[in-house]
């Protein structure tokens, strides 16, 4: 079996009730805290249960049973976030106000995921090339230095995933001014955002592709379905690369909720 299908296998394992595991590491002494940032599918939003389906919190399990220790999941996204947003109107303001209390008490972070750029775009579907390039024009010059400040604050060796958008269009991105080549141009600068800041970008664009109609709840709501979200948490958790062995899962024969 290749990865991939591995960790399919491990995220839906958490959905189920009664789950074993085997090579499963000994439970560590201490606790750590997983930070998501970002928009209302950071929050979980399109899940039947967003603090349990959402990738946020799929992640925080995985990290948690690979690890063998308590993962606090601090979830500080907000539906509707831009990234201007994030910057102004307190988001990011409470992460540095988290940071700072997680380093007086000394609490390791073990990772920290961004979603950020949908709403950006969403606010000038549509629209003509002049409004959809001044917003890609704001996005380039505020996404980096986002992700800048959010590595300053934590230092260089805690991983930072960034996650990329999907085309609900399923469209060519080679045609020019397309919806999927305003989406591919979107990601680029979250790619090259990314790189300068030392972090891991979780190809979420490449995981939907061909299969919009089941990892969203398109033509009537843009978020992930419970499947979608399940999507995204592979996606993020092949870029954390935190297990290097597949997890050996064995699932009791139980029926999974969706």
């Amino acid at each position: 079996m290749t990865r991939q299908p591995l960790i399919y296998v491990a995220i839906l394992t958490l959905l189920c009730c009664g789950w074993i595991v085997s090579s499963r590491p000994a439970v560590s002494s201490g606790s750590t805290v997983y930070i998501a940032l970002g928009d209302s599918i950071a929050a979980g939003i399109g899940s039947s249960l967003p603090r349990e389906r959402g990738y946020s919190a799929l992640i925080r399990d995985l990290i948690s049973r690979e690890s063998g220790r308590i993962v606090t999941l601090e979830n500080l996204a907000t539906p509707g976030e831009t990234v201007t947003s994030f910057r102004d109107d307190g988001q990011l303001s409470r992460f540095h106000d988290l940071v700072d209390r997680l380093n007086r008490g000394n609490t390791p972070i073990s990772a920290i995921t961004v979603s950020l750029g949908g709403n950006d775009m969403l606010h000038v579907s549509g629209r003509g090339s002049t409004d959809r390039q001044a917003a890609l024009d704001g996005f380039t010059s505020a996404y980096p230095a986002v992700l800048s400040d959010i590595r300053s604050a934590v230092g260089n060796d805690i991983p930072i995933i960034v996650t990329n958008s999907y085309d609900l269009s399923s469209g060519d991105s080679s045609i020019v001014e397309s919806d999927a080549w305003w989406i591919a141009r979107f990601n680029d600068v979250i790619a090259a955002g990314a790189a300068a800041s030392s972090a891991r970008v979780a190809d979420v664009s490449s995981e939907f592709a061909g299969h919009i109609s089941d990892y969203t709840l398109a033509p009537w709501d843009v978020h992930p379905t419970n499947a979608g979200h399940q999507a995204i948490a592979a996606a993020v958790w092949r870029a954390l690369a935190i297990d290097t062995i597949a997890p050996v899962v064995t699932v009791t024969p139980t029926l999974i909720s969706a």
